[in-house]
């Protein structure tokens, strides 16, 4: 539940059988149902849109923590895309991964965590995918100049960052990131405060926007201590959906 294809793919790509469990709003945080594990499962899990809340429960809706789940399944992935930013973000997963492209105006890179031991020697002929990184690019680089009020139609680098996504969503293989994406990476990383503090103000000028809006529920609280905001989740009514996707697209939202 709410997961991109690419976080999918590399698990059929190599013949893993992927199976999903319930994830719901309940009006004040989201809820995970796991089912029973299975022999040699493992246990993929992930919070989401910049928060550190998510309770577990079992088949009969009691609270699981997290030293039972380790003990259901054989080992446990943590995505931490969502919520690695957050000022108390922790991880007690066997292997833990991050990818930075959403966060920051990065071509594509991630880093990823083994709890005990070490991974495996990566191959010499480790490659670069250079069309993802040569079409992201410019994307990136037309979407500056539409943001500083240049000659460029917004359509155009979203074109772009779509023909990336197919290119990443086809390609079975782990990449290298090239010189460039390393050095804008760790750019970044020394503005995480000033990034924290944008999109808290970001996200707050749209819940002041939104509020009013009875139909509309923010599936981050306001109140969580050291949230940064991934995104600024919304749930709406399905009869209300589509009219609400035409309403912000015709006001180039």
């Amino acid at each position: 539940s709410y997961c991109c294809q690419t976080m999918i793919a590399p698990f059929l790509h190599n013949g893993i059988e992927v199976r999903f469990y319930e994830i719901y709003f309940d009006g004040k945080e989201l809820r995970a149902v796991l089912p029973e594990a299975k022999r040699n499962e493992v246990f993929y899990m992930m919070k989401y849109f910049g928060s550190n809340r998510m309770t577990y429960l079992d088949d009969y809706g009691n609270d699981l923590f997290f030293l039972e789940i380790g003990r259901m399944w054989d080992f446990v992935i943590e995505d931490a895309t969502h919520n690695y930013f957050h000022e108390y973000f922790s991880s007690l997963a066997d292997y833990t991964f991050v990818s930075f492209r959403k966060w920051m105006p990065l071509d594509g890179l991630a880093i990823a965590r083994k709890r005990n031991g070490r991974f495996r020697s990566l191959p010499k002929e480790w490659k670069t995918n250079e069309d993802y990184y040569r079409i992201k690019s410019q994307a990136f680089s037309l979407k500056s100049t539409y943001m500083s009020g240049g000659d460029v139609q917004k359509d155009e680098f979203l074109k772009l960052f779509s023909e990336a996504e197919k290119v990443l969503k086809n390609s079975a293989e782990m990449c290298r990131p090239n010189l460039n994406t390393m050095i804008q990476f760790y750019t970044e990383m020394n503005h995480v405060a000033e990034m924290a503090s944008v999109r808290r103000r970001n996200a707050e000028v749209l819940r002041d926007g939104l509020r009013d809006i009875d139909e509309i529920q923010f599936l981050i609280s306001q109140d969580e201590k050291g949230a940064v905001p991934l995104f600024q989740a919304v749930l709406v009514p399905t009869e209300k959906r589509d009219s609400l996707r035409k309403a912000l697209i015709d006001s180039d939202i």
